[in-house]
């Protein structure tokens, strides 16, 4: 999954440094992995997702992309995990058209919350 970090206050960046590519997880028992710090600020959050959420093709032929989905991302950022992911999956489904998907798709929202302040929904 890459991991896209979506700012309280700011611009989804996308992606989070080099560890964001390589092997998917679970393919293979033996393989490594990179590790990566990223610093977050009360409110922040991480989306985690497979390239299945922005491979999808339009019926002209042409993908959804990172840079599409980094402004969806960015548009949505303010409602909660559940509701951010629904409204990025719903406008990269209006992108295609009748196409469909042809990958799978996984994606998660993790909050950053601090000591004594109230979660995200």
């Amino acid at each position: 999954m890459a991991p896209s970090k979506i700012l309280a206050n700011g611009c989804p960046e996308l992606p989070i440094g080099p560890q964001a590519v390589g092997t998917p997880l679970g393919i293979l028992a033996d393989a490594a992995y990179g590790t990566g710090e990223a610093p977050l600020a009360n409110g922040d959050r991480i989306a985690l997702y497979t390239d299945g959420l922005y491979e999808i093709i339009n019926p002209s032929g042409e993908v959804f992309g990172p840079e599409r989905l980094k402004i969806s991302l960015a548009r949505h950022r303010k409602r909660p995990g559940a509701d951010l992911l629904q409204a990025v999956l719903k406008g990269s489904c209006r992108y295609a058209g009748d196409a469909v998907f042809s990958d799978d798709i996984c994606a998660v929202i993790v909050a950053y919350m601090e000591e004594n302040t109230l979660p995200l929904v």
